[in-house]
């Protein structure tokens, strides 16, 4: 009995040792009881300050770390956010002699300070700082002497260490270092550094050390030394691009010692984007530029040069934005010539102290590493279904590196991408497909996918179709079918006095039946006529519905996409910008076979000569890519935007003009190049016509875009 009392007391103990080890934020008051700068001061050695989800601390005063224990502030899947509400530095770490401070999974952001760090400042004697997951945002150091910066973070050490690991420095502001002030080292993995901005550093000012690895350095500017300044600095699996700077160096500039190994630099925007002076050494990099590098006494040996953008993201790895160091970049490898080839099995292997990239993919994807801060691995395929079907089926593909294939087969012949994410892909089997395997990149199927002979249709497939809920639609005057044939929208212009709508069917068995209510976009004004136009994405989970007389013949379209049986509009209604008078936007749309690029024409535009928009889909988002398409060579009122039509892949676009030349007619094909559309050749006119022949009163592409 005395020993079961023992045991039970001994175990109630340690659960109250582990309790009080343990603190909870749950206030989001600057200071008492349940506030963050109450558990800082109360946390016992080594134990652990956690948070209510979704905390929002304002600080008044900046929260001080001077106490002489090893503790950990760890916001890891709570989301805390401490601010210095623009008033104060966030936290002032001093005095930490032989302790560790850890900080996970917080956001430090809008401190302010007339010192240094605006965000944290850290001078470590002895001591260690590891941040873990951090987001360093908004950060302000106003003191614009020598040797004061470190918008985000500034770190003096002296025997300490600092430690900052896949974390987010953006947006800071200071005179040296606007994301990062390190003096006398700091070892940085796997961060992303953007969008920072200081007199000198935009990025990073490493004074006398620092080691960077697998960093992304993007989007940041100052007067000069937009990406980073260093001496002695060590950066390994780097990637420097899209810096400016007023004057001097925009991408990078080392003075005294360094070394630069496996690193990306590009497209830092002037021509003296590099200096090296006193480095140690430059080795296997891919630098924009290379013939024009002032190497000093610099050892180099084994570099790459860029000539083309090495991403696949478009507008040279900037994303549908168009602005360096955003959310929608995209800086992963292509395997283009004289780009990301330049940089793909073409780092040093010897290097490498770290098993994952940025991305957390495994580091070296083949037998050697790759330049830049994320590695390219070969694709896998591991299965795909279904094993057989007619030209147009959807086939899945399940793999591993199946993102941004170099090129896609099924049955011997080029497949289109419906949808993809990089473990999964679904592709459209084209014509002249035979049965074959299917092949993406360098990977091949195991299996074999068989082509089964398309069965023209001898007969009606059920009854007609009359949409639910229509007053008078004229159901039927557009209509449009997904590539596998099972899902259809019908247009209904006419529909509740003219505002139009759109309905959905789809085929179970061998039957139709319609899916969800009518669609009639919001936002519309007047009798829009929606459903006058309509169009649908290869697989059927993506829709545009045009309504050219919306807002007085402005006009519009509207987008819908499917989740599991119901229908909801994506963002708001589209118009186009640079539009004369009334457009009738939304006359004639065309979706591609992935559903993320839409061509909408308004033939009114401009008193009759007309014109196109081209829209592209970012997540959940839809934004106009570039101007409105104007064909040249145009007669009279063209009436361009007629008809329009776009391929598969999104790259080719045809725009019909039954007017130009007094009613003879014609069409204009462009074709997309990163983010830019151009036209390609002149007006097409048919031979052989007579009269007024109104060529382009409707037009179709293939596939491929190449007819």
């Amino acid at each position: 009995m005395k020993r079961f009392i023992l045991i039970a007391a001994m175990a109630f103990m340690a659960h109250t040792q582990m309790a009080w080890s343990q603190i909870v934020v749950t206030s989001t008051a600057d200071a008492g009881a349940g506030s963050l700068r109450q558990a800082i001061l109360d946390v016992p050695a080594n134990g652990t300050i956690t948070f209510n989800p979704n905390i929002t601390i304002a600080l008044a005063t900046e929260l001080p770390i001077n106490t002489a224990k090893s503790f950990t502030i760890d916001g890891t899947g709570s989301n805390p956010v401490i601010s210095g509400n623009n008033v104060c530095r966030v936290i002032n770490i001093t005095g930490q002699t032989a302790y560790t401070i850890t900080l996970n999974g917080l956001t430090i952001k809008n401190g302010k300070t007339t010192e240094s760090g605006g965000g944290i400042y850290a001078d470590l004697t002895n001591g260690n700082l590891v941040l873990n997951s951090c987001t360093i945002i908004g950060n302000v150091s106003t003191n614009y002497m020598n040797d004061f910066g470190g918008g985000g973070i500034y770190s003096k050490i002296t025997n300490g260490t600092l430690n900052v690991n896949k974390c987010s420095i953006t947006q800071n502001t200071a005179n040296e270092g606007g994301g990062v002030f390190t003096l006398n080292g700091g070892v940085f993995t796997n961060c992303t550094i953007t969008k920072n901005n200081a007199s000198s550093g935009g990025g990073v000012w490493a004074d006398n050390g620092g080691v960077f690895t697998n960093c992304l350095l993007v989007g940041n500017s100052a007067n000069q030394f937009g990406g980073l300044y260093t001496t002695n600095g060590t950066f390994i699996n780097c990637t420097v691009a899209g810096n400016t700077a007023s004057f001097g160096c925009a991408g990078l500039a080392s003075y005294g010692g360094g070394v630069f190994s496996n690193c990306l630099i590009w497209n830092n925007n002037n021509s003296n984007a590099i200096i090296l002076i006193s480095v140690t050494s430059v080795t296997n990099c891919a630098i924009n530029g290379l013939a024009t590098v002032g190497w000093g006494s610099a050892s180099h040996s084994n570099n790459q040069d860029l000539s083309v953008s090495p991403f696949n993201g478009i507008n040279e790895g900037r994303g549908t934005d168009n602005i360096w160091g955003t959310a929608d970049d995209d800086l992963t490898l292509n395997n283009t010539a004289g780009g990301g080839a330049n940089c793909i099995n073409l780092g040093s292997n010897a290097t490498n102290a770290i098993t994952t990239d940025l991305a957390g993919n495994p580091r070296i994807g083949a037998s050697t590493i790759d330049i830049g801060a994320y590695e390219t691995h070969p694709p896998t395929i591991t299965s795909f279904t279904p094993a057989s079907g007619t030209v147009g089926t959807l086939v899945t593909i399940s793999g591993a590196y199946l993102q941004n294939p170099t090129t896609f087969t099924i049955g011997g012949v080029p497949a289109i991408v419906v949808a993809n994410n990089g473990s999964t892909l679904t592709g459209m089997v084209m014509p002249g497909a035979t049965s074959g395997t299917i092949t993406i990149g360098t990977a091949t199927s195991i299996g074999t996918f068989t082509v089964i002979a398309s069965i023209a249709p001898t007969a009606q497939q059920g009854n007609k179709l009359v949409g639910t809920g229509n007053t008078d639609a004229q159901l039927g005057y557009s209509v449009s079918i997904s590539a596998d044939g099972n899902t259809a929208i019908v247009g209904g212009f006419s529909d509740n006095s003219h505002i139009g709508a759109a309905w959905i069917y789809i085929r179970s068995g061998g039957s139709w039946i319609q899916q969800g209510s009518k669609l009639v976009g919001s936002g519309n004004i007047g009798s829009a006529v929606q459903g006058f136009s309509v169009s649908i994405s290869a697989d059927g989970n993506t829709v545009m519905v045009g309504g050219p007389c919306d807002n007085s013949r402005k006009g519009a379209a509207w987008i819908f996409t499917r989740s599991g049986n119901t229908w909801t509009q994506q963002g708001s209604k589209l118009v186009g910008t640079g539009d004369i008078g009334s457009a009738m936007q939304g006359t004639s749309v065309s979706l591609s076979a992935d559903g993320n690029t839409a061509i909408v024409g308004g033939f009114f535009d401009n008193s009759e000569i007309g014109a196109a928009w081209i829209y592209i889909r970012s997540g959940g988002s839809w934004i106009q890519q570039g101007s409105k398409l104007v064909g040249s060579g145009n007669i009279g009122d063209t009436q361009q935007g007629h008809s329009v039509s776009i391929s598969a892949d999104g790259n080719t676009a045809i725009v019909g003009g039954k007017g130009d030349n007094t009613g003879m007619g014609a069409v204009w094909v462009y074709t997309r190049s990163g983010g830019a559309w151009t036209q390609q050749g002149s007006k097409l006119v048919g031979t052989g016509n007579l009269g007024r022949a109104q060529q382009g009163g409707s037009v179709s592409l293939s596939a491929d875009g190449n007819t």
